[in-house]
This record gives C-alpha cells, structure tokens and sequence, in this order.
C-alpha cells in the first residue's frame, strides 16, 4: 500500500507529512489558498450539498410521485425541502452559537458540535447513530444495485 512504503518529510518546525498517502504529493503548503477562510463560497456549499441530495433522493423520487401524483409528489419534495433548509440553517447557527459560548473555532461536524453543546457521552451516541446511518445507506445502495443488475 501507499502508507508502507511512504516517506516522510520535515519541513522547518511543522509535523512531518507523509509523501504518497492520502495523494499527499507535496508538504508545500499551496499558497493559492487560504487555510483560514476555507475554499468554498456559499454558493458552491450549496450546490455541493444538493447534489449529495439529489443523488441519494434521486432513487425514491419515481415511487413518491407513482404513490401520490403529481401535486402531492410536489407538495411532499417542497415541504421536504423547506424543512431540510430550515434544519440546517439551524444546525449552523446552533454552530456559531456554541463557538462563541465555549469561545471556540466552530465544531466541523456533528459529533464535535454535540461534544460541545451535550458532553462526551451524548457525542459518542451521535457518532454511533451518523455510523448507523451511513452503513444503513451504503447496505441500501448495495441492495439497489443488487436488485437492478439482476433484472
């Protein structure tokens, strides 16, 4: 594997960095970008974000609409919608909140924002219940392509 036969690389006072794993090609920090700040805009988030969604729905969207027609399929995609909105923007504001409290940068996911607002013990849940989900989304994926290569 890459990591065996990795090599690392000091570069001044900074942590080694190991050239050929993760596709770490350089330890030379790029300076087109900025660390601080992030690299995506608003805008490209968003579009990022809807189209993790849209993959994953895309799936479901026949059977909504076979079930319950064209202005209930709609209403049901819109009210999905707006409450998948409204939970993230309360998700990021619920961020900002507990950074300023605990004077903090930001928790980047969910465990570190329970860790932060709930304590360790609610976080470990949390992390358990985002392991169950992702398993139970890729177990799907295996059985849609499962059953859609089969017929």
């Amino acid at each position: 594997t890459a990591a065996l036969h990795a090599t690392k690389i000091e570069i001044g006072d900074d942590e080694p960095c190991v050239v050929g794993e993760n596709v770490v090609q350089s330890c030379v920090p790029d300076q087109s970008t900025s660390t601080a700040g992030g690299t995506q805009t608003k805008l490209s988030a968003a579009t990022n974000l809807g189209k993790c969604i849209c993959g994953a729905g895309s799936f479901a969207l026949p059977h909504v609409f076979l079930d319950e027609g064209v202005l209930g399929g709609t209403l049901a995609m819109t009210t999905c919608g707006l409450l998948a909105a409204i939970t993230m923007q309360s998700i990021n504001r619920s961020r900002y909140t507990v950074s300023r409290i605990e004077n903090v940068e930001p928790p980047t996911s969910y465990v570190a924002l329970t860790e932060l607002a709930l304590g360790g013990s609610i976080s470990k849940v949390v992390f358990a219940l985002t392991l169950a989900a992702s398993l139970g989304v890729c177990s799907t994926y295996i059985v849609f392509v499962g059953q859609t290569l089969a017929s």
